[in-house]
């Protein structure tokens, strides 16, 4: 174990030092209407031309960005975020003598927030984006809110930032992007304003927020909506134990890293609640995880299916198989295993995690939100569970 934990801090090493050497900055697989074409007529009047001028570019091998005149995304929130959790595990973890400034991240991610009129405030995309759910969102979202949300609230500890500060952050959650009431025991928040369709993935990371805040201000009114985003999640689980993407027709599909979203909202949530409900969820969730998205111990994005290989889908399995040993529900040995052949796959030279290999090619395109800091935050959260 000893020798496999210092594999994992050089990992950690190269990927911290990635973020560092790019000045937080990197192109992205889905910035495709930064490009100033995306401005014109067809593109407003059509959202289909938008959506797959964004494919063409996520999955061009070629970066032909400068062709459209695409420019890179500096601080992108969400790489912040992973950033600021990774650092978080790392100084409080005993066995590691180095200390990180975390501060410094936390300001730049406080920077990179949206204050709305009414002062309330959030997090969103750093470019315009489409997709079957939205057009053109580049305002606050409840995914990206949440990330940086728990970001924060997990390393308050340091007391960085007052309380006023979150509730602000929770106001635009409940108000402006909104409370979906199902019935008196169960409600889900949207993920977009005006988006009345359920995601069940942001709803459990969500959940992951607003558990933790409830348990540090003793919040009874956010706790009480958290439980009843998971009793909503928990109903909507599927016989076999898989969720499906959303609650609307569009959404009937299941793969890799949304489930892992949701099983780790969930045992973030047992963790604080220890509610034995959420705990049969848990291991039904985690047995169709291990039964169907893995394929001799190596991460499907799609059941089934082996391509593509996706970065975000591997570093996402790491941290959540950590979550899942974490309640015995599955083995360090097994991990260790799956993670050695995500390397011989994914690892370049041991500097660069490829993005993303369908069957006939390989895609090397260095992006931090997608590939590098999922992958950090997957690294540290792995580390975590080996130096226990």
């Amino acid at each position: 174990m000893d020798n496999y934990s210092k594999h994992i801090k050089i990992v950690v090493e190269m990927l911290y030092n990635s973020i560092i050497d790019s000045n937080i900055s990197s192109y992205d697989p889905f910035d495709a209407l930064k490009s100033p074409i995306s401005s014109t007529y067809l593109f407003n009047k059509f959202n289909l031309i938008s959506r797959l001028f964004i494919k063409i570019n996520n999955i061009s091998p070629i970066n032909i960005r400068i062709i459209f005149g695409i420019k890179k995304t500096k601080n992108d929130p969400k790489v912040l975020a992973d950033l600021i959790q990774s650092l978080f595990i790392l100084n409080n973890n005993k066995k590691n003598n180095l200390q990180y400034n975390i501060k410094k991240y936390v300001e730049m991610l406080i920077s990179e927030n949206t204050i709305l009129e009414n002062n309330h405030l959030g997090w969103g995309l750093k470019f315009p984006y489409s997709s079957r759910y939205v057009k053109n969102a580049n305002m606050p979202n409840l995914f990206t809110t949440v990330n940086c949300a728990y970001a924060l609230i997990k390393t308050n500890t340091y007391n960085y930032i007052k309380q006023d500060y979150f509730d602000r952050i929770n106001e635009l959650i409940f108000k402006d992007l909104g409370v979906i009431e199902i019935d008196s025991d169960k409600c889900f928040l949207r993920y977009y304003v005006g988006l009345n369709e359920a995601i069940y993935n942001v709803n459990s990371l969500a959940v992951k927020y607003l558990i933790n805040y409830s348990a540090v201000y003793n919040c009874n009114k956010v706790a009480t909506i958290a439980q009843k985003i998971v009793n909503f999640i928990i109903s909507s689980q599927n016989e076999n134990g898989s969720w499906y993407y959303s609650s609307g027709k569009k959404g009937k599909w299941i793969d890799g890293y949304h489930t892992g979203y949701i099983l780790e909202g969930l045992i973030e949530c047992y963790n604080v609640t220890k509610n034995e409900e959420v705990l049969k969820a848990i291991k039904k969730g985690g047995e169709y995880y291990i039964g169907n998205l893995l394929n001799d111990n190596f991460p499907l994005l799609f059941p089934r299916k082996k391509y593509p290989i996706d970065s975000q889908n591997c570093s996402q399995a790491i941290q959540t198989r950590c979550y899942l040993n974490s309640l015995n529900f599955d083995s360090k040995l097994s991990i260790m295993d799956m993670v050695d052949k995500i390397e011989k796959k994914l690892l370049k030279n041991n500097k660069q995690f490829i993005y993303q290999k369908t069957i006939l090619f390989s895609n090397f395109q260095f992006y931090l939100r997608w590939c590098v800091s999922p992958f950090l935050l997957a690294y540290c959260n792995l580390l975590l569970e080996y130096n226990d």
